[in-house]
């Protein structure tokens, strides 16, 4: 499935409130733009049995006060099963995810301060990084001109 297709997949399962569906439309533009800078359509990160992302705390070795919370997307399942401790094979697995679903459910986790994207398969010492922080400004920003070229309707007179 194309970034295209997967756009429209989200907004066909969105919830029929009223404001998803137009949400969804207005940074879909923005999320598109972002997974075409990645190589794959598909990505696999890892979960528990109770379907949660599993997240890694990375601290920089100059500075190991400064950390951040980081999940890793694979390019293939086999970097993603070879990633997994061998004690921990019974309690997490990988689980498959389209590139516009994992960068807009990455919307939702306010935990987590990056994705890593591993591109190459058998390739983990190279990883593009998508921070929450440029995330959150292309969503923003694409807010903004759906807002301005869609402009709410004035409320009818008879409204009182």
């Amino acid at each position: 499935m194309n970034v295209e297709e997967q756009i429209q997949s989200l907004i066909d399962h969105a919830p029929p409130d009223g404001q998803t569906p137009d949400l969804i439309q207005a940074i879909g533009p923005g999320l598109i733009q972002l997974a075409q800078q990645l190589r794959h359509p598909q990505y696999f990160i890892l979960q528990s049995r109770e379907q949660q992302w599993l997240t890694t705390i990375l601290s920089n070795r100059g500075r190991p006060d400064q950390e951040k919370t980081v999940i890793y997307a694979y390019p293939t399942l086999q970097d993603a099963q070879r990633s997994i401790a061998q004690g921990d094979r019974r309690h997490i697995t990988p689980a498959p995810l389209a590139v516009i679903h994992l960068l807009f459910q990455f919307i939702a986790l306010p935990s987590v301060d990056s994705l890593l994207f591993f591109e190459r398969p058998d390739d983990r010492g190279h990883a593009l990084e998508v921070k929450r922080s440029e995330l959150q400004d292309l969503v923003k920003s694409h807010l903004q001109r759906y807002k301005q070229q869609h402009p709410t309707p004035p409320f009818p007179p008879n409204v009182a």
